[in-house]
Formats: structure tokens, sequence, C-alpha cells
């Protein structure tokens, strides 16, 4: 259960496009993108290289199980992964928050 305080925008758009307009950093992100897509590692340097997630901030990501996702780098970490029957549910945060 997700308590969200009386201040939030939620934005249902094409993560990428957003994420390169944005200016300020965001607590959550969740991102779902269609499992035939190929830019998840340019997703993860949006995030976390150009701040649109607050420094306790989380970031989920629905991927294809299938999909080589470079998750290892200095600026975040995984902290949980879920598996379903073809995708799998990722949480990350900045490294060294949690």
């Amino acid at each position: 259960q997700i308590k969200v305080d009386e201040e939030y925008t939620i934005v249902k758009r094409d993560t990428n496009s957003f994420l390169k307009k944005n200016n300020q950093p965001f607590d959550l992100i969740f991102a779902d993108p269609p499992f035939k897509w190929d830019e998840f590692n340019k997703m993860l340097n949006l995030v976390f290289k150009a701040n649109n997630l607050s420094e306790y901030g989380l970031f989920v990501l629905e991927s294809e199980r299938s999909h080589n996702i470079k998750w290892a780098s200095d600026e975040f970490e995984v902290l949980r992964q879920k598996q379903f029957d073809r995708s799998i549910i990722s949480f990350a945060s900045k490294k060294g928050v949690v």
C-alpha cells in the first residue's frame, strides 16, 4: 500500500520523452513500456543520471524476462525483482540510499 500526501502528479506518457523534458525529481517512477521495446538502458540513464528520481525515490520497471537490461551502475542498485510468467518487476533506487 502506498500512502500519498495531498500533493502528487500522475503522468501517463512515453517515459523517455517525458523524462527528457522533465525538470523536477519524482519520489516514485513506474515504467511499463511495451515488451518489444529496446530503449531500457537509455531510460535507466534518464531516470538516474538526469536526476529525475528524488534522493530517496523508487523506480519500478516492468519488462519481459528475456530483455538484457544492464543494471550494473555506480548510480543505482536493484533492491528487488519479482518474476511472473513472461515479465519481471524490478525495484531500484539510487545507490547507498536504502
